[in-house]
Parts: C-alpha cells; sequence; structure tokens
C-alpha cells in the first residue's frame, strides 16, 4: 500500500507530513480490519454457534449472506456446480433466511433468478478459485472444512478479498483528493469520506455485498479520468472505458458515470467546433468510441452471465418504476428513512467544497468538477425515479445504493479542506472528526438492533441510543472515541507548503 500512495499521490513536499498522511490511511485501514474481525466474531458467537446445524457450525452465512448470496451464487455454481442454476445455492446454503428469490422466480429459460450482477464474485475468484483448489487437495488429511464452496476457508477468503480491494480503494481516494490538496489534508478528505459514511460499513460488516468493489472501482475511475483529463491518446480513453465497465459490472447502476468520458468528448466536440477545427471536432469522438470498445469488454461476463440465465444479452433482471417526472427526491436525500444527507452529512460537507471551488475557478478549470457533480446529480435523479417493488433500501446501513457515490464527491472535500484558514482547517477537522464518531457509533446502534434493519429513526431515538451505548457498551463507545481522536491529532493540525501539482494546474487554467 505505500507504494501504491506513493505512486498515487507523488509529492516534494516536506517528508513529515507526507508521512503524516500515510499514517493516518494506516489507522483507517486498521480501523476497517477491526471492525471485520469484532462483527464477525460476534456474527459466529451469537449467530452461528446459536443456530447449531452442521453447515453453520463449517462457518456457512460468516461472510456471506442476505444479498451477498446472490453476488457469490455466480462464483460458487460455477465452480462446484459446473452450472448456472442456483436453486441449491438459494435453498439449502441460507442460514440466516436471508431474503432471495424463490422458487417460483424463474427466468424465460427455466432457471432460478439472480438479479444481483456478477463483478464481485470475479473478484473473488482470484483467491477463492486457488483456495477451492488447495482444499480439495488437503480433503484426504482430514481438515475440518468441506471443500463445497460454503464452509469457513471460503467465508475467510470473501472477506479478506474484499478488505484487500477496499485498501486498494482508500489509496485510490487518496489519490483522487490528492489531485486537490496537500498530502494531509487530502489524507483527512479520504479519512473522513471512509470512516464517516456507509463506506466503512459494507467494507467491514457487509463485504459480501456489492458497495465495497463498487466503491474501489468507481475510486479508480475517477481518479485515472481526473489524473489524465483531456488526453487524446486512444490508450487513455480505451483505460477509462475499461474502468467504466468494470465499475457497472460491479454495481450496474454505476453504468450511468460513463457520462465522463461522454461529457469529456462533447464538450472538446462543442470546442473543436467553436474553433472551427475539423480534427478537434472528430477526435474526442473517436475516443469516446474506443471507450464504448473497452466498457463492451469489462461487462461482457455480465451480458454472457444475463444471456445464460435470461435468454438476453442486455437488460434489467429487476422490475424498475419510471418516475422520470415525479422522482423520490426527498426520500434519497432528506427524509429520516435513511437518506443521504440525513444519515451522512458529512457529504454535505463536500457539496460545499463544490461550490467553494465553482465560484473562484474559470469555466475551463471548473469543466471535470461540473462533469463530475452533473454524474452524481444524474444519478441521484436516476435512483429517485426507478425506486419501486425491487429497488428499494430493504434492510441497509444508511442510503447504501448511494454508498460508491461518495467516491465522486471526493474531490469537493478535498478542496473545501485545501481552500479553508488555519482556524477554519480546524474547525472543519473537529467537525469532521465528530462526524466520524457519530457515524461509528451508528453503526454500534446498527449492530445491536438498536436501530430498525430496514426503516429509519428519528433524532431523539438515535440519542436515546446513545446513551444506553455508553451504558452497556462502556468499551465499545470509548473505542469509537479513540479513533477520531487519533485522526484529529494525526491530522487536524494545518500544515504548510504548496497545494499540489493538481490543483495549481486547475487553478491557472
Amino acid at each position: 500500500m505505500p507504494h501504491l500512495l506513493r505512486r498515487l499521490g507523488a509529492s516534494s513536499l516536506p517528508m513529515s507530513s507526507v508521512r503524516r498522511a500515510r499514517w493516518a490511511l494506516v489507522i483507517v485501514g486498521l480501523v476497517e480490519l477491526g471492525l471485520f474481525a469484532l462483527h464477525h466474531r460476534d456474527q459466529w458467537q451469537q449467530g452461528l454457534v446459536r443456530i447449531a446445524t452442521p453447515q453453520a457450525l463449517t462457518g456457512e452465512g460468516l461472510v456471506v449472506h442476505g444479498d451477498g448470496l446472490g453476488y457469490y451464487a455466480w462464483l460458487r455454481s460455477a465452480l462446484i456446480d459446473h452450472d448456472w442454476s442456483f436453486d441449491n445455492e438459494f435453498d439449502e446454503h441460507n442460514p440466516f433466511r436471508g431474503k432471495i428469490p424463490g422458487p417460483n422466480a424463474r427466468t424465460a429459460l427455466g432457471l432460478r433468478a439472480n438479479p444481483w450482477s456478477i463483478g464481485p464474485a470475479c473478484v473473488w475468484s482470484l483467491g477463492v478459485v486457488p483456495g477451492h483448489l488447495l482444499l480439495q487437495m488437503l480433503q484426504p488429511y482430514g481438515v475440518p472444512w468441506p471443500a463445497d464452496g460454503y464452509s469457513l476457508p471460503y467465508q475467510l477468503l470473501v472477506g479478506a478479498i474484499t478488505l484487500v480491494f477496499s485498501l486498494a480503494g482508500l489509496a485510490f481516494l487518496y489519490g483522487i483528493c490528492r489531485q486537490f490538496a496537500r498530502p494531509v489534508r487530502a489524507a483527512l478528505a479520504a479519512t473522513f469520506l471512509t470512516l464517516g459514511t456507509t463506506v466503512v460499513y459494507y467494507t467491514s460488516i457487509e463485504p459480501s455485498m456489492g458497495h465495497a468493489l463498487g466503491t474501489t472501482a468507481l475510486a479508480a475511475l475517477v481518479w485515472y479520468w481526473l489524473r489524465y483529463h483531456g488526453s487524446t491518446r486512444a490508450g487513455r480513453w480505451f483505460v477509462v472505458g475499461v474502468l467504466v465497465g468494470v465499475a457497472a459490472l460491479m454495481r450496474w447502476q454505476l453504468a450511468c458515470f460513463a457520462a465522463l468520458p461522454a461529457g469529456e468528448a462533447l464538450l472538446a466536440c462543442w470546442n473543436g467546433c467553436r474553433m472551427r477545427s475539423r480534427q478537434a471536432t472528430c477526435q474526442p469522438l473517436l475516443g469516446l468510441a474506443v471507450a464504448a470498445v473497452g466498457a463492451g469488454i469489462a461487462f461482457s461476463p455480465q451480458m454472457v452471465a444475463w444471456h445464460h440465465v435470461y435468454g438476453h444479452w442486455l437488460g434489467s433482471p429487476l422490475r424498475l418504476r419510471h418516475n422520470w417526472l415525479q422522482p423520490s427526491l426527498w426520500e434519497v436525500l432528506g427524509s429520516q428513512n435513511r437518506s443521504l444527507f440525513y444519515w451522512t452529512p458529512l457529504s454535505l460537507l463536500a457539496v460545499a467544497g463544490f461550490f467553494s471551488f465553482r465560484r473562484q475557478a474559470k469555466p475551463v478549470a471548473s469543466a471535470p468538477l461540473l462533469l463530475l457533480a452533473g454524474t452524481v446529480l444524474l444519478q441521484i435523479y436516476i435512483l429517485a425515479s426507478i425506486r419501486g417493488d425491487e429497488v428499494f433500501l430493504g434492510s441497509s446501513f444508511g442510503f447504501r445504493q448511494l454508498t460508491e457515490t461518495l467516491v465522486a464527491l471526493a474531490p469537493g472535500m478535498a478542496l473545501l479542506l485545501e481552500r479553508a484558514t488555519p482556524r477554519w482547517y480546524r474547525a472543519l477537522g473537529v467537525l469532521g472528526c465528530v462526524l466520524v464518531l457519530w457515524n461509528l457509533l451508528l453503526i454500534c446502534e446498527y449492530r445491536y438492533l438498536l436501530l430498525p434493519p430496514a426503516g429509519g429513526a428519528s433524532p431523539a431515538r438515535l440519542l436515546r441510543n446513545l446513551f444506553w451505548l455508553v451504558h452497556a457498551k462502556p468499551i465499545i463507545v470509548i473505542g469509537q472515541i479513540v479513533v477520531p481522536l487519533a485522526i484529529g491529532l494525526l491530522l487536524c493540525r494545518a500544515e504548510k507548503g504548496p497545494a499540489t501539482r493538481g490543483n495549481q494546474q486547475l487553478a491557472a487554467a
């Protein structure tokens, strides 16, 4: 990870600043690892041991459960059964009785429907396939875990791979912020957006869902697109397209981030028309075509899976509403039922950062940020319009469907901290640390069933639950306080030095 951090945020600033930034990111990684270990220890002791079936006692359901059953079924069915018929995966390996398509949920080909994306299974296969082969080799030696695709080794491999890729996502997130802020401020922005939002929950508590890997894929896309924005090289457009396809492979809704290269190409064409240059007008369209090829190649595993199970190459396996003229924007952004701004107030700080940059920058400099902001608005609008019978939050912590989108708000958070005076920087740092503590305590409330799994809660109830936590779980509460305190002591001292190269270029454009 340190090597990746050096590549993502190369700096000529004093080593003390860079070292502080890296230590802060190490702390974030340790918090994610600690939450993963704590939660899954409790899951074993209070869940699987109490169920006490032979399958549960081998570890089945420890990590892979809920929606994770659908994501993982693509891999397990192909690896163990050599097919994509999911009846046994859904009916025989669901110890917590999570909601999955019932036996009558059949496709036009007569197969059991699986409405979850295949991308996470492709990533998990990097560790699960070798692990399965090794476990098969060890079966004659009396290992206690069957090579059935669901026992403890498989569960831990899924969790470990998700954690590793999430650490890479944290590095990419830092790299995004580093293009707009100095190391310490960039690290603080990345820390806030990880520990103060739903990102940390779906990385550590629910790693078998697609959100953590989707966040990593989108962070890689946004980092690369911003870093090489404006390049006309065909290779650059191809890589951008591949990253768009990979992000959509993890979570289909992330396909709307294809608006980034599309918007860039259209703006470049417009500028070419204004200059009356045929080459400058046509070249972006060729680049966009190359990006489309890359996206199609990266997304092809999902198309193959859909064709095999549903009988068509493209389409939606979920029933969508089409309320395009009456989107449920308040439910997404402001309601007490886990809306984005209500449950994740740190996102409001990031939005404020976008506005602060727009007021001072020239249009050319702000074009990438405007495209990012526009794409975020597009995704919010689409989600608010299609919410319905099969597109809903269900049992979830916060507004999980916008977990990945928080990555696109990273430049706003970084700019807000970078442009703050030393006094305001300390104030923002303290506020952000308080919101990080609040988010970690909300995770505790959710884990200990103090909050309804499929509903929101009023501010009064959230505060009452905190009093219960302080009384019943004082050690855990103290541990939660230590995390933002350490981050604040490490990063909330204003640093000296020039702004990062990317910020200087944007400001001078």
